[in-house]
């Protein structure tokens, strides 16, 4: 099992993103940060996405790879998605179960939620994974 546990681990390689300078990676994952942090529209998150695909490929990681090492706090991210369905409201009342509404708004903001989450997960593990120690 710890075997699958990505954060903090690195593999080694000869790409682009392993050849870059620590601090200059660091410095471009904390600005990536903070541009997860101002998106708030479908169109941004989803070029975010796109980057973030981008940049795992250009480092050689495999995709598969990167996402069965998610599995290990996929029980994080389902109950974040769930906590915003659950208590954030506004917009249509989609179901009405008497002591517990789902409403549109919470739906929409536990997802932009859980997709930021797991971008901020990704990027700090490609960081490294492609960072020597």
């Amino acid at each position: 099992m710890l075997s699958k546990v990505l954060i903090g681990r690195y593999i080694p390689g000869d790409s682009v993103i392993h050849a870059l300078d620590p601090r200059s990676k660091i410095l471009l994952t904390v600005l990536f940060m903070v541009i997860v942090f101002l998106a708030n529209s479908w169109a941004t998150y989803a070029a975010l996405v796109l980057f973030v695909l981008i940049i795992t490929k250009v480092a050689g990681i495999s995709i598969r790879f990167l996402f069965d090492g998610l599995k290990l706090i996929l029980a994080l991210f389902i109950f974040t998605f769930l906590m915003h369905v659950f208590l954030t409201k506004g917009g249509t009342v989609l179901v009405d179960g008497g002591f517990f509404t789902i409403e549109s708004e919470g739906i929409i903001t536990g997802i932009f939620i859980t997709l930021r989450l797991t971008l901020l997960v990704v990027v700090t593990t490609i960081l490294t994974l492609t960072t020597s120690p």
